[in-house]
């Protein structure tokens, strides 16, 4: 080892090791006090197992050193993609539309309950949809609408009940019943052919259930009397005599002739004188 490289070490060694020094120094001041002022070959030999020591703990020291700073090779974190739920505030449906053969469908728009429609616990109520016929196939009345995903609110699969005919359009309604515990639901329904093969573009229904949500009572009908009006006949009118006014005793007399009348001389008939 050249001298240069130890005092390097030896420089580092003192830096991080000061006790060891220390200790190394004191064996040599006691060697040196006990020989003579020329150093012995023994005196030599332990100061160069000393060097040896400091130079192998410090060779030592630097390797452990080496290995603890080491850098390790990171572990790659896997990675996740999240896919988001469908999501209805833009009125958006879950892009799910395929056909079965020749049917074939296009959602258009809800009928009614709207998306998101606050409703009390256990009310049963009816969604309706409304669809395009977009196969090559009359939809014909057996046809149905099926429960595909998430909350069935008690529905069942039913029968559309109806014809439709090619680019033609129909309502098909679902009967529902709002679950009794409050929170949000909402369940996906499809178009299926008369064996449960579904087709065309999914719909679903969404519902809030609150307890400060109240069933609108069911109006009931009052009576109310109706009057009737008897018609008249319109037979022929019966005459009546109109009476004749009596004048009073503010008219004028009638004037009565008092006069005596004249009498009017009677002439004998002429009898021919007989012959």
């Amino acid at each position: 080892m050249s001298t240069k490289g130890f005092a390097h070490k030896l420089r580092s060694f003192l830096q991080a090791h000061n006790h060891l020094v220390v200790t190394g120094l004191l064996l040599i001041f006691l060697v040196s006090a006990c020989g003579e002022a020329t150093p012995t070959p023994a005196a030599e030999s332990i100061v160069d197992e000393i060097q040896i020591a400091v130079v192998a703990t410090i060779n030592a020291r630097e390797t452990a050193f080496a290995a603890s700073t080491a850098t390790a090779s990171p572990t790659p974190t896997p990675s996740f993609t999240v896919t988001p739920p469908p999501t209805s505030t833009s009125h958006t449906y879950w892009d799910h539309s395929t056909n079965y053969g020749c049917y074939d469908s296009e959602y258009i728009k809800d009928m009614n309950i709207p998306d998101g429609m606050v409703m009390a616990p256990g009310k049963s109520f009816t969604k309706t949809w409304k669809f395009e016929n977009t196969g090559n196939c009359t939809w014909d009345s057996d046809l149905l609408i099926v429960f595909v995903d998430g909350d069935d609110l008690d529905g069942s699969d039913e029968e559309i009940g109806k014809t439709v005919k090619v680019n033609k359009r129909g309502d098909v309604s679902v009967y529902l019943t709002a679950p009794n515990h409050k929170g949000d639901y909402a369940g996906y329904w499809s178009l299926a052919d008369e064996h449960g093969h579904i087709f065309g573009e999914w719909v679903y229904v969404e519902i809030v259930v609150s307890t400060t949500a109240t069933k609108t009572p069911t109006p009931t009908p009052t009576a109310t009397s109706t009057s009737t009006l008897t018609p008249t006949p319109t037979g022929s009118p019966v005459a009546t005599d109109t009476p004749t006014p009596t004048p009073s005793s503010t008219d004028d007399p009638i004037s009565t002739d008092t006069s005596t009348p004249t009498e009017t001389p009677t002439l004998a008939p002429i009898v021919p004188p007989t012959v």
